[in-house]
């Protein structure tokens, strides 16, 4: 029998004295729970979530510290999020940074987890967060050489971890050694730096979402002042590209509706005079268009990045009438995503009201969900196989499960929530650990919501399902703005 090696002791005296919460979390949800998000999956409901208790509620509290600290220590690279490979799951030697690619998004959306969590908990911590992915965040405005593009990520040339990566993301460059396709030296004040290529509009989507839930429930004038600089270069770069997403390298993309609703209501929060004109012409087009369809057997990346852009809405809008529209619209989607068992859909829809929604589904979801979702670190795994009799359904040529599988069935992905319910395959083992923003950001914003209480709060004991919540509104103000003193830098 082999002996536990010191470092194995050590995790293990971690695991008992610091974060005993996170084994308790793990114990299973009760068979009545299991069954009532079963029947949620099935598209029936018959009796009553069971809501969690006291001991389990602080486990989902101490389960998110856990993650915060699991990206303080092992997934950032100057304020931006990214999955770490390791030689081994012991991590005693990083190798790559992975998944950089959605970096800049992820950022946004950790950006966004940390303003909840000091809406809620009034953390002076939180700030520390929020500071550091500013800083990221800005960090990628100025290293393209055009000021104001957001690339999917940007770090150090020479740092070893990234090196690995960027020498042959999107395959070697023969006419760039040492360079994958999609990786190009940063210019001016990036001059050392090594920044992802492409077109993505959830990177847009994802740092809009985080940019704007910081600039509402942060009322620090300092952070507030970097916030509106960052959403005015921009916007401005945009303005010079014709609302095209281009990276200057060949990547181009057109800016869909929703999400330029998404950016000019922010520019109108933080600059009225200077974008609210365009906000108005641009909101009557996109109220005029359905909400965005859920897809069920495929990719829910562009419905939870909808989500995102409608978060963005219904956050930062501030006449009431427009305000119920977009909530009609987030409503409709998660009507239509309910059977997916998505806590980051069931999230955004009760968070977007002042007075949360008695919505049965959303709250036994993100409850549920949360509960079942592992204790940091989480890390790339296989899951077992599809048991014989599970029902299936082909769709496009490609196979899957009828009804959404439990989260322990799923395999993993970098931001769970991305990753079809229906997806049957497995996945694989590997030595690559993901940040948990899936969890972290979804938490805090349950947490604002109420749907997550706090620990000390007494259970409600209401008959009838749902979630029946303080009536005290939870939205900030968006008052009291400071006026910018620094312009964007011009473009070129």
């Amino acid at each position: 029998m082999s002996v536990p090696s010191f470092r194995s002791l050590l995790q293990l005296w971690a695991a008992l004295v610091l974060g005993a919460g996170w084994m308790l979390a793990q114990a299973p949800l009760d068979t009545k729970q299991l069954g009532y998000l079963t029947a949620i999956s099935r598209g029936r409901l018959s009796g009553r979530w069971t809501e969690l208790g006291t001991n389990e509620l602080r486990d989902l509290r101490i389960k998110a510290e856990g993650y915060d600290a699991e990206i303080q220590k092992h997934h950032l690279v100057g304020g931006l999020v990214v999955s770490t490979r390791y030689s081994d799951t012991e991590r005693t030697r990083l190798l790559a940074y992975e998944n950089l690619g959605q970096s800049a998004a992820m950022t946004g959306f950790y950006l966004a987890g940390m303003a909840y969590w000091f809406s809620v908990d009034i953390k002076p911590l939180a700030l520390e967060r929020i500071r550091e992915s500013l800083t990221g965040i800005e960090t990628l405005l100025g290293a393209s050489g055009r000021p104001g593009f957001l690339p999917a990520f940007a770090g150090p040339a020479d740092l070893a971890p990234y090196r690995a990566t960027y020498a042959t993301l999107g395959g070697p460059d023969p006419a760039r050694p040492g360079f994958g396709r999609h990786a190009f030296p940063g210019t001016g004040p990036g001059k050392d730096l090594v920044w992802i290529g492409g077109a993505s509009r959830d990177t847009y989507s994802g740092v809009a979402l985080g940019l704007g839930m910081t600039f509402k429930r942060i009322r620090e004038p300092r952070i507030r002042l970097r916030v509106s600089n960052v959403v005015e270069q921009i916007l401005h770069r945009l303005d010079a590209d014709q609302w095209r997403i281009r990276d200057g390298q060949g990547s181009e993309t057109f800016i869909t509706p929703l999400l330029e609703c998404a950016l000019l209501r922010l520019g109108t929060t933080i600059n009225s005079a200077g974008y609210n004109e365009r906000y108005e012409a641009s909101v009557q087009r996109f109220m005029e268009i359905p909400p965005p369809a859920t897809i069920r057997f495929g990719d829910p990346t562009p419905t939870v990045f909808a989500v995102a852009n409608l978060m963005t809405l219904t956050g930062l809008e501030t006449n009431e009438t427009r305000r119920l529209g977009f909530q009609d619209k987030l409503t409709k989607i998660w009507r239509a995503s309910g059977p997916e068992l998505n806590p980051w859909l069931a999230a955004a829809y009760v968070n977007a009201f002042d007075r949360t929604p008695n919505d049965a589904i959303a709250g036994a979801t993100i409850q549920g969900l949360l509960h079942q979702f592992p204790t940091p670190p989480r890390w790339q795994v296989a899951t077992p196989p599809l048991a014989t009799n599970t029902p299936m359904q082909t769709v496009n040529s490609l196979p899957w499960t009828l009804h959404a599988r439990p989260l322990s069935e799923r395999r993993v992905a970098p931001f769970q929530w991305t990753l079809s319910p229906h997806d049957p395959h497995p996945g694989t083992n590997e030595p690559v650990a993901h940040p948990g923003i899936d969890f972290l950001t979804t938490f805090w914003i349950a947490r604002d919501s109420g749907v997550i209480p706090h620990e000390s709060i007494q259970r409600y004991t209401n008959a009838r399902p749902g979630f029946v919540r303080s009536p005290a509104l939870r939205r900030p103000s968006l008052t009291n703005a400071p006026a910018r003193t620094n312009r964007p830098t011009t473009l070129k």
